[in-house]
């Protein structure tokens, strides 16, 4: 989670990929209402197509 939190300073490419954080910021909320917060995440859908990517994970299984 520390990790995740120090997003502006431990991936110094999120800027030119993501300029805005709305598409990054739900991830925490996700990971706050998880169930099992001290479990793994599970990558249930994930994808590339016509420059778009996609990934959905599960935090409570």
């Amino acid at each position: 989670m520390d990790e995740l939190a120090a997003f502006r300073t431990r991936a110094p490419g999120m800027p030119y990929a993501h300029p805005t954080v709305e598409h990054y910021i739900p991830l925490f909320i996700t990971l706050g209402a998880a169930a099992h917060p001290d479990r793994s995440v599970r990558t249930t859908v994930e994808g590339y197509t016509v420059g778009f990517s996609k990934r959905s994970f599960q935090t409570a299984v």
